[in-house]
């Protein structure tokens, strides 16, 4: 048969103008330019993260178990609590009275306490009490741990290189002993640095808290054996009670000294201040009765004597001015109280006044004359002359009364100033004299002061409390409480969620493939036809899904391809001819087209199959066919005929031209124009011609083959390719004028699809056929 030549009648239908064909179908798309992409909202981020829900799950058990294996691998370690009470009710003896007295203490004064407590003096004494130098925990050079040699299991190596070196040794001048010797030499840790070192570890594992709004602390030791842990609290606790008790036992010797030292010098002082206030007083004749001197005795005597004299000239005086006042009037002179106070004035008076009324009553018989009359008045006058008498008597005697009461007070006056010339010399002596007074009675009181509180701080030191006290002993611990474990698991899992989100957020930001149909026509701008489950992975059968399953979901996606490219309107260079390609390699447009055109061929029409994959041809294995020498490029070259190409599958009918690898000499058989006369021909005599071309990343002439074709279907394959490839080969098909039918998602894995596809309307249409892929 001779060569397929290029029928140039057909290249342009008779209606359709010369030149470059039309593309009103270009404005159908827009421009695909980059978009900057939607932030992703909380229920995306949730959505992402349901979707990698096992990778989390994953990532959370895998840090879980670490955590458990951490946890088994540490050295447990347990706590033990001991209470302490600080301060409290205490006897304290003031004044020879006994009484409960509350020791104040601040939260300062416990926290002092405390850190007393925590102190390497207090920790070395419980070191020495527990030998804890004897303790493997606390003396590591007592471990006996597995050496690294021992358990790679190269000790007798380790040995026998230390015997050599010992031999060596012996050789230039020194022994194998001396080696040895030399050797734990080194390892020998002087014996204060290992005390250092025990009591350094005995704090580490040492805590010491005051409770709250309470005089109590706790002290918890941390060990890795359970009764050591005891044993170290409450060792702390006493060793701290007897350590309180020493200390005010030590204040109570020290106070003690030093008073007896200040007894002794105040008593001697005392003496001394005492003898020397007598010996002055003897000296300067300062006698004190009722710790008064003489002349202030004297001094205070003259002072009311004083007063006394001279109320007493003051009251002479008066009553001598009144006298003689009313002295010049008999019947004034009668009224002065001296007079009235006299008994003869008394008598006299009553002598007269009975002989008036007599007078008075002669009067009413006998005349002045008469000598009755003249005796009675004559007795009268004498009478009247004796009070006269004794008034001036009296008056003499208030006269000279006053001048008595003026002497007294002139000789009280004098020896006042006697005693006042005394005072003043003896004043200077006496200011010297209270002086010494005051210093001896200052010496007194404080050594009476001394003396009080030495009886009182001998007789509190037999009744001497520690002030403080164990309230609950250190009991042993039932549980670790290092490492914990559960707290361990909980971070550990925390952690794990952490990771495992961050990872999958990862994934997902880096999960630059194609997985739903939405985000595919989002990037495209080009209709999805389809998504096809993934099949089996053997070459040999393959494509029997359409065959042997032709109600399963496979094979309805390809009915839905099917389907939407018969409703389009559009035809091309090449009426009836589909061609399927691809972005790269491996993304199943082999697969693909030939399931499509077993479907096709098994529904009653009338298809072939051209496989245009010069790289990579697939379809011979697909029928599993070997190699055969009778194909696409020996039809074009005229060596077989149309015949001999073409492969018929008994099962469904359809006509299939296999293609081989391409040699060196046949590369000017496969020109463009020949294909396409091919292609012509072939849809001139079949309603449906499927091609299968290479990659469009791989050669060039897919973009003249699809330009020329009716419809183009472009495979995508599910969460493989990089959506930058797909983007910019349609964007390359769109330039050249190509007219894209739909894209079709290839190779998805059912289960996983749901997780991205799960609310969408696609999904809800396609989801059972997933779910019977699957």
């Amino acid at each position: 048969m001779h060569p397929i030549e290029p029928d140039r009648s057909l290249r342009h239908h008779p209606d359709q103008p010369v030149g470059p064909p039309q593309m009103p179908y270009l404005v159908a798309y827009p421009p695909m330019d980059p978009e900057p992409e939607p932030q992703d909202g909380g229920w995306d981020l949730l959505v992402k993260l349901w979707r990698r829900k096992l990778l989390i799950l994953g990532v959370v058990c895998v840090c879980g178990g670490v955590a458990v294996l951490a946890g088994q691998s540490l050295a447990p370690r347990y706590e033990a609590t001991a209470e302490v009470l600080v301060g409290g009710l205490r006897p304290e003896v003031s004044r020879n009275s006994a009484e409960l007295a509350q020791t104040n203490m601040d939260a300062d004064a416990i926290r002092t306490e405390g850190h007393v407590i925590a102190s390497r003096t207090l920790a070395g004494q419980v070191s020495k009490s527990l030998a804890l130098n004897s303790h493997p925990e606390f003396n590591p050079s007592l471990r006996q741990e597995e050496t690294l040699a021992e358990k790679l299991g190269i000790a007798a190596v380790k040995d026998s290189l230390g015997k050599a070196v010992g031999a060596l040794f012996a050789m230039f001048g020194g022994t194998e002993t001396e080696t040895d010797e030399a050797g734990q030499s080194e390892k020998r840790q002087p014996v204060v640095d290992q005390e250092s070192r025990i009591v350094s570890k005995l704090l580490s594992g040492l805590t010491v808290e005051p409770m709250a709004r309470s005089h109590v602390l706790n002290i918890t030791a941390a060990a890795g054996d359970p009764e050591l842990a005891a044993k170290i609290a409450n060792r702390f606790a006493e060793e701290y009670v007897v350590h309180r008790l020493h200390e005010q036992e030590g204040a109570i010797r020290r106070a003690n000294g030093w008073l007896d030292e200040r007894l002794t010098s105040l008593q001697t002082q005392l003496n001394e201040a005492e003898a020397a206030v007598e010996i002055y007083r003897r000296e300067n004749n300062l006698f004190s009765v009722r710790s008064e001197t003489v002349v202030g005795q004297q001094m205070a005597e003259l002072n009311s004597r004083l007063v006394e004299a001279r109320s007493n000239l003051a009251e002479a005086e008066a009553k001598l001015t009144h006298a003689e006042a009313t002295a010049g009037s008999a019947g004034d002179a009668e009224s002065i109280p001296s007079v009235l106070q006299s008994p003869l004035i008394i008598s006299l008076r009553t002598e007269k006044s009975g002989l008036e009324r007599k007078i008075a009553e002669l009067r009413a018989e006998y005349t002045d004359k008469h000598p009755t009359m003249v005796a009675m008045l004559a007795q009268l006058s004498d009478i009247e002359q004796g009070i006269a008498t004794e008034i001036e008597r009296i008056i003499a005697s208030l006269r000279q009364e006053a001048d008595i009461a003026r002497q007294r007070l002139d000789r009280v006056e004098a020896r006042m100033g006697e005693v006042e010339t005394r005072m003043g010399a003896s004043n200077a002596q006496t200011v010297e004299l209270r002086q010494l007074e005051r210093e001896a009675e200052a010496t007194r009181a404080m050594y009476e002061s001394l003396l009080m509180r030495s009886k009182e701080t001998a007789f509190q030191a037999g009744i001497l409390e520690p002030g403080a006290k164990i309230l609950s002993a250190a009991v042993v611990p039932g549980s670790a409480s290092f490492p914990p474990k559960k707290l361990l698991l909980v971070v550990g899992m925390l952690a794990g969620a952490v990771i495992g989100i961050v990872l999958a957020l990862i994934i997902e930001k880096l999960d630059n493939t194609f997985r739903t149909p939405e985000d595919l026509e989002d990037h495209t701008s080009i209709p999805n036809l389809a998504v096809l489950p993934r099949t089996a992975r053997r070459w040999s059968g393959r494509c029997d899904e359409v065959v042997r399953r032709p109600l399963s979901p496979y094979t309805d996606a390809l009915r839905m391809i099917w389907a939407q490219l018969s409703l389009e309107n559009r035809k091309g260079d090449l009426p009836g001819v589909t061609l399927f390609t691809s972005a790269a390699a491996g993304e199943g447009k082999s697969h693909t087209s030939c399931s499509y055109a077993r479907l096709m061929a098994a529904e009653g029409k009338k298809v072939v199959l051209v496989d245009l994959d010069w790289r990579q041809p697939t379809q011979h294995r697909l029928f599993g066919e070997k190699f055969r020498r009778t194909d696409m490029v020996n039809l074009l070259s005229g060596d077989v005929s149309p015949e001999e190409a073409v492969f018929v599958d008994r099962q469904t009918g359809l006509h299939v031209i296999f293609n081989g690898r391409l040699g060196k000499s046949q590369g000017r058989a496969v020109q463009l124009d020949r294909i396409l006369a091919l292609l012509r021909t072939l849809s001139n005599y079949y309603d449906v011609v499927v091609v299968d071309t290479s990659p469009l990343q791989v050669t060039p002439m897919v973009l003249h083959l699809a330009r020329a074709a009716d419809r183009v279907v472009m495979c995508v394959k599910w969460g493989s390719t990089r959506r930058q490839a797909v983007v910019g080969e349609v964007r390359n098909l769109l330039r050249v004028g190509v007219h894209v039918s739909g894209t079709v998602i290839t190779q998805v894995e059912p289960k996983k699809y749901r997780r991205y596809s799960e609310g969408s309307s696609y999904y809800a249409r396609t989801s059972p056929v997933m779910r019977s892929a699957a």
